[in-house]
């Protein structure tokens, strides 16, 4: 019996020792386990952020060719229709005189450094002082024998930065691709056009339909271009 009590004992004191060594094992093995996952769940936050990352670099390049077009509505802190705008600036400057070309009235300015002149033209039966087109192009070009004023404009860009120089490749990334392109002479010819619901936000805010938006280039450089609308 003695015996038989030695060997029990000496039995359960290994199977406790085992016990022990197989736990600290299965801690040792955990501890590894979840030091190996940390790099593991890094990279995979990091390819998470890369495919994000590459995604809106995507949709930007995408995004430059398939915009939808939005037209402008200003340039040199003049906007369309905006008889205040005119006044703010440059006081009443349609006054009783009258300055027509092909029926319409007209009005030149030109930037800072004389560089570039914006023509502004007023269709009949507009309010005073509010001009419906714009039209940009290079001083060498302007009428002579014309009034000429002048503006504190350096350089004469739309709200969407649309300014002489710039190529084709800028002005589709700012405007997309719904052009009709034409070419007369030397010149390439990029026409955008647009016709309001009449339920619109943009139609009622100037109650015409038609706008278009004509850009002209030589060299792969904008050297003239014009936005407003069309006499109704």
């Amino acid at each position: 019996m003695l015996i038989l009590k030695t060997i029990l004992t000496m039995t359960e004191g290994k199977m406790m020792v085992s016990n022990k060594l197989l736990f600290i094992v299965v801690v040792l093995c955990c501890l590894f386990a979840c030091n190996e996952k940390k790099p593991s769940s890094y990279k995979v936050h990091s390819n998470q952020n890369f495919i994000r990352t590459d995604t809106m670099t995507s949709v930007s390049v995408v995004k430059g060719r398939n915009i939808r077009f939005i037209p402008d509505t200003s340039i040199c802190n003049i906007a369309l229709d905006s008889h205040i705008s005119i006044e703010r600036e440059f006081g009443d400057i349609m006054g009783d005189s009258i300055n027509e070309k092909n029926g319409y009235e007209v009005f030149y300015f030109s930037n800072i450094d004389t560089s570039e002149y914006l023509t502004l033209v007023f269709f009949p039966g507009n309010t005073k002082n509010a001009f419906s087109r714009f039209v940009i192009s290079k001083f060498e070009t302007r009428p002579i024998n014309r009034r000429l004023s002048y503006t504190r404009c350096s350089v004469f860009s739309t709200e969407s930065q649309i300014k002489l120089g710039i190529s084709i490749t800028e002005l589709e990334e700012i405007k997309g691709r719904g052009y009709l392109k034409t070419q007369k002479s030397n010149f390439e010819i990029y026409t955008y056009s647009v016709t309001s619901d009449i339920n619109s936000p943009f139609y009622r805010r100037y109650k015409l339909p038609i706008y278009s938006a004509i850009y002209r280039f030589k060299n792969n450089k904008l050297v003239e271009f014009e936005f407003g609308f069309e006499n109704p």
